[in-house]
């Protein structure tokens, strides 16, 4: 009798544990599963540029593993605050700087796993693209 209900409890805490969802992945609505890729959390540092200049123009993202990020002055002062994103390769975040400004800005970009470099490019919210051009590599 024990036997049976050692297998019985069991059994109860396999299924519960299998029914578990996986938090990892979202459904969104363009039909895509974003994945918070936790290897990519940490500092990122790199430049940004405007329109079709070389970036040469201190940027750094904070990049948290929940999803959230702040953006740094290359003084280590945080002058932003935004969310990200990471689909396949495709790196998506969205800042907005602290007030007294208001200024929000996306950034679209490809995720290089080999050398955990991010290359796009950013604008003023709701572009992605009408900035210029950025990259990040994380430290």
């Amino acid at each position: 009798m024990k036997t049976k209900l050692l297998c019985v409890a069991l059994f109860v805490a396999v299924s519960i544990q299998s029914c578990k969802k996986d938090e990892d992945t979202k459904p969104s609505e363009g039909g895509t599963v974003p994945v918070i890729d936790h290897t990519i959390a940490g500092k990122w540092v790199g430049k940004y540029g405007y329109g079709n200049d070389n970036p040469d123009i201190y940027y750094c993202f904070q990049i948290n593993a929940n999803g959230t990020l702040k953006e740094l002055h290359s003084d280590g002062v945080q002058s932003g605050t935004g969310t990200w994103t990471l689909t396949t390769t495709t790196f998506s975040a969205y800042t907005q700087f602290l007030p007294p400004l208001s200024t929000a800005c996306r950034v679209n970009g490809t995720l290089n796993e080999s050398t955990m470099r991010i290359t796009g490019t950013w604008g003023y919210s709701p572009s992605v693209s009408n900035g210029g051009k950025f990259y990040l590599q994380k430290q």
